[in-house]
């Protein structure tokens, strides 16, 4: 899954006097970066291959020899209540497969961390022993996207199909657009986005030469001429493939060069399209689908409707209701030997009303500052203390005193009462339209599935915490259905949970930070 930053959230206001803690500089931009693209951007660890002879696809529910998970200095850093979902990963897993951590190759600190925190608990030491570490240049945590499918090529070697991400080198204008959120310094993040996505790009090698040295087995590693998440690569049979409408238009949309691409590398004969979650938010299958074998598809049902004043929360559902609702149609009237079995969806993530409010203060106070002549920039883009600063939030302290009077901006009524003048609309008014910028949807079915040569089985299923009230009795209920659909789908395996709260913000649970890499001793060959 791509990479996407958590949702930010502005200062919070306790008055008058605290209108300084809205008045922090903006984050730094980073250094000026040059406008054009470096040249070499391509290079035979990126390129496209031409394709090799295939016996079949591997399927991910057949036996595996390890599960894969990548981890940086900057998740580690950024995200540390996240070490406890991939330590309770690790335990889970290192019973069944031997676990590849995949880190960067110039940041043995990453290494250091894990094996500390593995040795924090004597009880880990056999989980540790299980784990080795793959040097790469992973620049993210999202394995599962960049980290390549699998198949049986002539005289068992295993094939690696890696196909590639975002082609910058194609339309770099396009890349911009799709790349950058609003930002104080847009060819920066560009930049940013570019190098993390080469430096996932390249990984794939890093892993062929780790099953190749390691496991001493053949290997070839073969690039498609194609861009595509491993998130959104979904095989219900050794014929179909369902990709989604998002990565048919990121490739341009010529659906019939998708088709003859797929059919060409991965030997798959029909492709099939359905549609993603919508808003701004992650566009990737494995949230909504998770086919359990070649006879079995388990499919999210639609979100239940919970008490929200945000009008957009309410267009949601519906969206939502009305894109699962189709695409188990299309399932159904095209597949209908295969089983379907229906998952329940948590309640879509709402933004909580104190950042609805942190987010309605700014805009007033914006406003505000383009009434009384104040440069907002000055205000809220300079350090505090700075005198341009000092000076700007002073003049907008005697305007704001001389119209409004004492204002508590924490204060419901004095916001309402600001905002109907400045803005034209009550602050009840206000929230009703107020839209989040991003979209966090929870799922059950972004699972991993663990199966060994010995036939051991387990499936590892993200779980959330309630959010609200009203939340412990739904998502309470949804967990016993959820486990009874995940034992008719997956009989005889074992059924674990795994905290995926701190993953879920940034768009990603368990299926996305884990990659599984076949068995190829327990691999038969199609005849």
């Amino acid at each position: 899954m791509s990479s996407f930053p958590p949702r930010q959230s502005f200062l919070a206001f306790t008055g008058i006097l605290a209108l300084a803690a809205l008045f922090s500089p903006l984050a730094s931009p980073g250094s000026p970066l040059d406008d054009n693209l470096p040249s070499g951007i391509r290079s035979p660890l990126t390129k496209p291959t031409r394709p090799a002879p295939l016996n079949r696809l591997i399927q991910p529910w057949e036996p595996q020899r390890a599960l894969v998970v990548a981890l940086t200095p900057s998740f580690i850093s950024n995200q540390p209540e996240a070490l406890q979902t991939y330590l309770e990963l690790f335990r889970i897993a290192a019973p069944y497969l031997d676990i590849l951590v995949m880190v960067p190759n110039d940041h043995p600190a990453v290494q250091v961390r894990i094996v500390q925190m593995l040795s924090q608990d004597p009880a880990d030491e056999a989980v540790r022993k299980r784990i080795r570490f793959v040097q790469a240049t992973n620049a993210t945590v999202w394995a599962r996207d960049y980290l390549p499918q699998y198949a049986l090529g002539s005289k068992g070697r295993l094939i690696l199909l890696d196909a590639g991400r975002v082609d910058f080198t194609a339309d770099p204008s396009e890349a911009l657009n799709l790349f950058t959120a609003p930002d104080t310094n847009p060819t920066a993040n560009y930049y940013r986005q570019l190098q993390r996505n080469m430096s996932d790009d390249v990984s794939p090698a890093y892993l062929a030469s780790f099953i190749r040295n390691s496991y001493r087995y053949d290997v070839q590693l073969v690039r498609p001429p194609i861009s595509l998440d491993g998130g959104d690569f979904v095989t219900l049979d050794a014929d179909n493939l369902i990709l989604s409408q998002s990565t048919l238009r990121f490739n341009g949309g010529e659906e019939e060069a998708i088709i003859s691409t797929i059919n060409e590398y991965y030997g798959l004969k029909d492709v099939h399209f359905l549609e993603t979650l919508p808003g701004y938010t992650i566009d990737h299958l494995d949230f909504i689908l998770l086919p359990a074998d070649d006879s079995t598809i388990l499919i999210a049902e639609p979100p239940p409707r919970v008490n929200s004043p945000q009008l957009y929360d309410s267009m949601l559902v519906d969206q939502v209701t009305d894109i699962l609702t189709e695409n188990r149609a299309y399932l159904a009237d095209h597949f209908p030997a295969k089983k379907l079995i229906s998952v329940p969806m948590p309640p879509i993530m709402r933004t909580p009303r104190s950042e609805v409010l942190v987010q309605i203060r700014q805009q007033v106070v914006q406003e505000l500052c383009n009434r009384f002549l104040v440069n907002w920039s000055d205000v809220a883009g300079r350090p505090s203390g700075d005198p341009i600063q000092k000076e700007a939030q002073k003049q907008f302290e005697r305007s704001l005193v001389a119209q409004f009077g004492q204002v508590r901006f924490d204060d419901d009524q004095d916001l309402d009462r600001v905002a109907r003048v400045v803005m034209g609309e009550s602050l009840a008014a206000l929230e009703t339209k107020f839209v989040k910028q991003g979209v966090a949807y929870r799922t059950y079915l972004n699972a991993t599935f663990l199966h060994n040569a010995g036939g051991k089985r387990a499936v590892i299923i993200p779980r959330y915490k309630p959010r609200t009230d009203e939340e412990i009795d739904i998502l309470a209920k949804m967990e016993t259905r959820v486990l009874a659909a995940y034992k008719e789908a997956f009989p005889g395996a074992e059924l674990h949970w795994l905290d995926c709260d701190p993953l879920i913000g940034s768009f990603g649970a368990v299926h996305c930070i884990t990659h599984t890499i076949p068995d190829w001793n327990a691999i038969k060959p199609r005849n």
